[in-house]
């Protein structure tokens, strides 16, 4: 009976350490940020969406740029929209749904464009390196970490 227990005990430890060893090393600073957007999709042209910046104290978007902008980091947005807490309660674990693929490649296009799919973009800096990302396509194109922070972003942002 013992030995069934510590090997039971064992056994978690073991994964719980594997699952460790799977996320990113990632600390979220007061400089840090991640700015999200969609762009086309159907019928939508060009057209983008709000821009959204998640930051380490709050949610906000920019509602003031035009369709065919594109920011290169915070310093290019407008804030002029901030989300009430609850909002960012939805969103402050980001940072670390980033997976650890993203974090080799601080610049890369993900998926196949397909017509009127429409794009995701993520620009952002995390532990103060800048990072510019892109998703289209289906979900099935992506590893299964990066499918899990494309449906994070979808399903969270305001």
């Amino acid at each position: 009976m013992k030995i069934k227990f510590v090997l039971i005990i064992l056994s978690l430890l073991i994964s719980a350490d594997l699952s460790a060893q799977k996320k990113p090393d990632i600390v979220f600073t007061h400089s840090d940020y991640i700015i999200v957007w969609h762009e086309g999709g159907i019928a939508l042209g060009h057209h983008h969406t709000r821009f959204f910046c998640v930051t380490d104290n709050g949610v906000s978007a920019d509602t003031i740029h035009a369709s065919s902008f594109r920011p290169n980091d915070i310093n290019d947005l407008a804030l002029n929209f901030h989300f009430p807490a609850a909002a960012y309660a939805r969103v402050k674990d980001m940072p670390y749904a980033i997976t650890p693929e993203m974090l080799k490649k601080p610049e890369s296009n993900y998926g196949k464009q397909l017509p009127d799919g429409g794009r995701y973009y993520v620009v952002a800096s995390v532990n103060g390196v800048k990072y510019k990302w892109s998703f289209t396509g289906t979900l099935n194109s992506f590893s299964t970490d990066m499918q899990k922070f494309v449906e994070y972003i979808y399903s969270r942002m305001p």
